[in-house]
C-alpha cells in the first residue's frame, strides 16, 4: 500500500459549484477516480462519494465545505485509521494559481473545510495538498471569489496544476514522500 489510505478532494456538492475555485481538490480527486476507471457510489453514513481502490479510498464530502470534517469523523473510524492516513487535497487562496503545496501538519490557515476536519478529529496532524487558487483580487470578497469560476485565461494553468497533483499523489504512492516533495519542488 502506499502513504495514504484516504484520500479527500474538498469542495461543494452540486453542478453549480463544479468548477469553481473552492473545488478544485474535488476536482483532482475525480480526475484521480477517472484515470483508474473506478466510479463513485454514495455512502450516506459517510455523507460522502466513495470510490475504493484495493485498500485505497476516494473521498469527496457531500456536507458542504464548512462541514467536511463530518464525513472523516465516521470514514477514520469504519476504515480503522488515524488522521495520518488522510491526504485532503484543498484549495488555498494564500498561495498563486498553479502553485502547489503539501504540509504533513498545521493548522487550518483559515480554510473554513480543513477546520472543520482539525475540529471533528481533534488534531492538526492532518497531511494536505494545498492548491493555489491566489492572489485575492484586491476589492473582491473572498467567499464570492472562491465560489466563482475560474476566468478562461486561467483554464490553461488550473488543468496543468491539476495534472500536477495527480502526478505529486501517484508518485507518493508507489515512491514515497521525499521523492515525491522533491518533484513537486523541481
Amino acid at each position: 500500500m502506499g502513504v495514504f489510505h484516504i484520500v479527500v478532494g474538498l469542495g461543494n456538492p452540486g453542478q453549480e459549484y463544479e468548477k469553481t475555485r473552492h473545488n478544485i481538490g474535488w476536482r483532482v480527486v475525480e480526475e484521480l477516480v477517472k484515470r483508474q476507471n473506478l466510479s463513485f457510489k454514495i455512502d450516506k453514513k459517510a455523507k460522502s462519494k466513495v470510490a475504493f481502490k484495493e485498500k485505497l479510498v476516494f473521498v469527496l464530502p457531500l456536507t458542504y465545505m464548512n462541514l467536511s470534517g463530518q464525513a472523516l469523523s465516521y470514514l477514520l473510524q469504519k476504515e480503522k485509521c488515524s488522521s495520518k492516513d488522510i491526504l485532503v487535497i484543498l484549495d488555498d487562496i494564500s498561495l498563486p494559481l498553479g502553485k502547489l503545496r503539501f504540509r504533513p501538519k498545521g493548522s487550518s490557515g483559515g480554510h473554513k473545510g480543513l477546520e472543520s476536519i482539525i475540529e471533528e478529529l481533534h488534531t492538526e496532524d492532518i497531511p494536505r495538498l494545498r492548491l493555489g487558487i491566489g492572489p485575492l483580487p484586491e476589492g473582491e470578497q473572498l467567499a464570492d471569489y472562491v465560489l466563482k469560476p475560474f476566468l478562461e485565461e486561467e483554464k490553461d494553468k488550473v488543468e496543468e496544476m491539476i495534472l500536477k497533483a495527480i502526478q505529486f499523489f501517484e508518485c507518493l504512492q508507489k515512491e514515497g514522500i521525499e521523492i515525491a516533495l522533491n518533484k513537486l519542488s523541481a
